[in-house]
């Protein structure tokens, strides 16, 4: 039972050490191929939004639940920056992280938190090893004694459990 205990946690730590990859390529390819910064990303859409959810403020006659409003509100047309920023990047980072974290939260049912939160650092391995492949980033001396020095406490820890 322990060691599958410790398998759920690996993998919850790799799923959540995965995500942050998949949203910095959604940033790459959507965000800054279009607006530059995911600041002025953000203005640029609430901007949007804000237009027409805010006309039952500026205009007295329309109404919040009028029809008129209604139907621009939820006319998909007004959203479609929105859902251009919706790709593939960004659902499977959604997905990993929020397996990954179903996962940890279920694995805490069966251990001591101040034990598997320790092997949880293991996702900062699982980053670095998938942004080397798959974004080609390198890391520096200092980088590596970190990752060494989670592995040696992880190796410390495991063994308790």
């Amino acid at each position: 039972m322990v060691f599958i205990l410790l398998l759920v946690v690996v993998i919850s730590a790799i799923l959540m050490g995965i995500f942050p990859i998949f949203f910095k390529r959604w940033n790459e390819v959507n965000v800054e191929e279009k607006y530059g910064t995911l600041k002025n990303c953000t203005k640029i859409i609430y901007k949007e939004i804000a237009v027409i959810w805010s006309k039952p403020l500026h205009n007295a006659e329309i109404k919040y639940l009028s029809k008129d409003f209604l139907s621009e509100a939820f006319n998909l047309k007004n959203y479609s920056r929105l859902f251009d920023l919706i790709d593939r990047y960004l659902i499977a980072g959604i997905l990993t992280g929020f397996l990954g974290y179903i996962i940890w939260i279920f694995s805490l049912r069966f251990g001591e938190v101040s034990i598997l939160f320790s092997i949880t650092s293991l996702q900062f391995i699982a980053t670095w090893i998938t942004g080397y492949l798959y974004l080609k980033e390198r890391l520096t001396p200092l980088q590596v004694m970190g990752i060494v020095s989670i592995i040696l406490g992880v190796a410390l820890i495991a063994p308790q459990v």
